[in-house]
């Protein structure tokens, strides 16, 4: 289930989903698969910003802490 949503200067939707993100271009109604951050210990991304200056992406994992 989509839930984060982050809109590029192309009119681009970006979305995270556990580990990961997608995309859905303008007039598409599928979200694509980019990337998945799985290998890099990502597994639940919590928040996307998008820098409509740079195009650059950031996302938080939302990392639990055990003890």
């Amino acid at each position: 289930m989509i839930k984060l949503l982050s809109l590029d200067a192309s009119g681009n939707y970006w979305s995270g989903n556990g580990s990961k993100l997608y995309k859905r271009s303008p007039g598409d109604s599928r979200w694509a698969l980019i990337a998945d951050f799985k290998t890099f210990g990502i597994s639940q991304i919590s928040r996307l910003a998008i820098n409509l200056n740079s195009g650059q992406i950031d996302l938080v994992n939302n990392h639990a802490i055990t003890n």
